[in-house]
């Protein structure tokens, strides 16, 4: 808060520089003396104290641990608004001073800068010192299967959100295995030894929804302990699911929640792909150029690679991508992921996929309908028979278009990573569209674009 306070008065100072003292600004007349500053100086409290109450009405101070940066940006540009609007119709009930609203609307856009550069900076500092170990919690997860393989993905995906984990314990592991790189420490039985023998701060329960039972007993079990404890909900009821709840007169109820690409939302997210697309390709052009050449230079064979994918409806388009690997990589294998060492790919080919360059040229897809620039990416045939099979509601992804990227490539959830993970996570996206929610994902893959552990 006192970060955020500073923030506002140097906007103030900035502002009023800027509006009357650069003569950058061709507003004010010139021979006509500059208004007194300290009349602004006097409603600096008055300033700091709305915009304060405006950011913390926005969540704007809210625990940011697990919560991306982007969703803490769009908090801040909503606080400062939203002060805005209460600081204007302020002006207009004081009648003493005739304060600058042209200053009022600066003020709000160094503000957002500026607070938004703070908290950046906080983050940075925060994130350096988990990954030392300082400020760390313990934690423990308890429980195999998606839920548990998500979460982990996501705490060790993102250090600075602050977790250490100290192992998983679940009848179904082997004590002294490890579990997608963390230590298994025994079966269920034992929550209770390792919570105190292992200094444990937080207990993630991921049991199956057929184990509620034995979830009570072993919350039971550490209620005693300093532990804190969190229950994972069955991820696939959750996510792919897509439950609400709502309640009529005090009695709770859960509802389902249906997909809301439906209607004037499909209009509109049609209408937000073609003007992005085409905002994106006029300046793309010179990068693809150059993109071209140095494939051509780099191996032979076509620039442009042409594959068979699967899009809305179950229909099949021909997308295309920079081709990243020699000429007729699958003429042995047949369809087959790629891996993290994988002889097939190219020098430049290895660039490209490194950061997603090599999907590019998909904008084109998005200009002619068959793909969206956000939604779940499209998979070729041969896989997509095969994850109907064996990933229950894999087929509800393809109530969308295909996009270029999405909210599972956004976290990282690519390659050979778990398609059931991948599943939930863009079933997740199609309940919960919002023209918001894309804007989200295109700027966050934009800031991730080197960050991807799993693009190659």
């Amino acid at each position: 808060m006192a970060g955020d306070a500073l923030s506002v008065v140097a906007a103030l100072l900035v502002a009023y520089w800027y509006r009357y003292l650069s003569h950058r600004d061709p507003i004010p007349v010139p021979g006509v003396e500059s208004p007194d500053f300290g009349r602004y100086l006097q409603a600096v409290p008055v300033l700091v104290v709305v915009m304060l109450l405006a950011l913390a009405v926005n969540r704007g101070y809210a625990q940011t641990r697990g919560r991306a940066f982007i969703d803490e940006v769009y908090g801040l540009i909503g606080g400062v608004f939203v002060g805005t609007i209460l600081v204007l119709a302020a002006m207009s009930l004081y009648r003493s001073f005739s304060y600058s609203r042209l200053m009022v609307i600066y003020v709000a856009a160094v503000t957002v800068l500026l607070t938004v550069a703070f908290r950046l900076g906080m983050r940075v500092v925060l994130s350096g010192l988990r990954r030392r170990g300082l400020g760390t919690t313990r934690a423990l997860v308890v429980g195999s299967g998606a839920g548990a393989d998500a979460l982990i993905h996501r705490l060790e995906m993102f250090p600075e959100y602050g977790y250490q984990l100290v192992g998983v314990i679940d009848d179904h592991l082997t004590r002294g295995d490890e579990y997608h790189r963390v230590p298994v420490l025994g079966a269920r039985s034992d929550l209770a030894h390792v919570v105190m023998h292992q200094s444990v701060d937080e207990v993630f329960m991921a049991l199956p929804p057929a184990d509620h039972r034995q979830t009570l007993q072993l919350i039971d079990v550490i209620a005693d302990t300093r532990a804190e404890i969190k229950i994972l909900p069955s991820l696939l009821d959750v996510m792919s699911g897509g439950v609400v709840a709502d309640d009529i007169d005090g009695i709770p109820l859960i509802g389902v929640r249906r997909s809301r690409l439906v209607g004037t939302n499909l209009l509109v997210k049609r209408l937000f792909d073609l003007g992005v697309g085409i905002l994106l390709l006029i300046p793309g052009l010179p990068l693809m150029a150059i993109v071209a050449i140095a494939i051509r230079v780099d191996s032979p064979g076509p620039v442009i690679y042409r594959q068979e994918r699967v899009g809305k409806g179950g229909r099949s388009f021909t997308a295309y991508k920079f081709r990243s690997m020699i000429p007729d990589a699958e003429a042995e294998t047949g369809p087959v992921f790629t891996s993290r060492e994988d002889t097939r790919i190219t020098r430049v080919g290895r660039f490209l996929r490194r950061t997603s360059f090599d999907e590019v040229p998909q904008i084109l897809n998005v200009l002619r309908g068959e793909m969206s620039l956000v939604g779940p990416r499209p998979e070729r045939p041969h896989f997509v028979a095969l994850f109907e099979q064996e990933v229950e509601g894999y087929a509800a992804r393809h109530e969308v278009r295909p996009g270029i990227t999405g909210w599972a490539q956004l976290n990282d959830l690519r390659q050979d990573t778990s398609i059931e993970q991948r599943t939930i996570y863009d079933t997740y996206y199609v309940d919960n569209w919002s023209l918001a929610f894309d804007l989200k994902i295109l700027v966050a893959t934009f800031l991730r674009v080197f960050a991807h552990r799993n693009a190659y």
